[in-house]
């Protein structure tokens, strides 16, 4: 019987609609550098970290399985009090790691202690009203002890017609804030930020730096163009993106990961069909770019 419920559950077409996003991401994150190399980072100095500071280790991934959302409050509180600095910066970027890719690393008992998880990816239309300094569904809260958050997509919403065939094929997600206070922190960076002949970027850093648009209702197409340039800047700046040059040989990269991670001289991990130096030389700028 419970076989049976859980056969059906897997056949629901929002389970699968959610599984289908979930593979989604999967395979472009498997595509992306800044995650390969970051993941590659991390999970090493999180396996020293517990090694050195156990206690303090196990009772942050066990209290902050998932540091997403409204847990981020109770995360800084956790953060502020630890008095090892290197330990604070580490999970603070764990914490960035966590917010930019949607992965998370959960410990576990035996090694490697830290395992990847993939948090299944929001939708793409969400409406929502801003009470008292915090979002609510606009729809009206249908929950119980459920977060809010969780019933901030809105299928319903409708948005115009190209924005719409963006939405569908994944290069665009949309939210709609109504804000019944109109003086929330939005509406006061409005007052100062919004440019009606132009555009505003706002780079907001948090627990990872958030790069915003306001659009200005006078804005041309040249303008938007010609904005790209500020656009890649940033990216550059903010999250390593829009590099000049040649795309990644992920494969490659991820090899080279592997091929450092070998116990053994590195000579030995090299496989003999390759060329030796000139494969030296990429496992060795792969690893300047791991110590960073």
């Amino acid at each position: 019987m419970t076989q049976d419920w859980r056969d059906e559950a897997k056949r629901h077409p929002k389970v699968i609609a959610l599984n289908r996003l979930l593979a989604n991401r999967k395979n472009e994150l498997a595509r992306d550098k800044q995650f390969v190399i970051e993941t590659a980072r991390l999970q090493p100095r999180l396996e020293e970290a517990l090694a050195k500071h156990e206690k303090h280790m196990r009772v942050f991934f066990r209290t902050f399985s998932y540091p997403i959302g409204v847990r981020l409050i109770e995360v800084k509180k956790f953060l502020e009090n630890l008095e090892r600095k290197q330990l604070k910066n580490l999970l603070g970027r764990y914490l960035k790691y966590v917010a930019r890719f949607g992965t998370v690393f959960r410990l576990r008992s035996k090694r490697p202690h830290f395992r990847l998880e993939y948090l299944i990816p929001w939708g793409s239309k969400f409406h929502v009203r801003l009470v008292k300094g915090h979002f609510e569904p606009a729809d009206g809260y249908h929950g119980d002890e459920e977060p809010f958050e969780y019933f901030f997509e809105s299928d319903r919403l409708k948005v115009p017609s190209v924005l719409g065939k963006h939405i569908a094929s994944g290069k665009a997600k949309f939210v709609r804030i109504d804000d019944v206070s109109w003086s929330s922190a939005l509406s006061r960076l409005e007052y100062f930020a919004y440019y009606p002949e132009g555009l505003t970027f706002v780079l907001h850093n948090a627990e990872q730096p958030y790069l915003l648009c306001l659009i200005g209702e006078k804005v041309t197409d040249s303008i938007w163009r010609e904005a790209s340039r500020v656009r890649s800047a940033l990216l550059r700046a903010s999250f390593e993106r829009g590099k000049a040059g040649r795309p990644t040989n992920i494969p490659r990269l991820r090899e080279a990961i592997r091929t450092r991670n070998r116990p053994g001289l590195l000579k030995g991990n090299i496989t003999p069909e390759k060329s030796f130096y000139s494969e030296q030389s990429y496992i060795s700028r792969v690893g300047s770019t791991l110590r960073d």
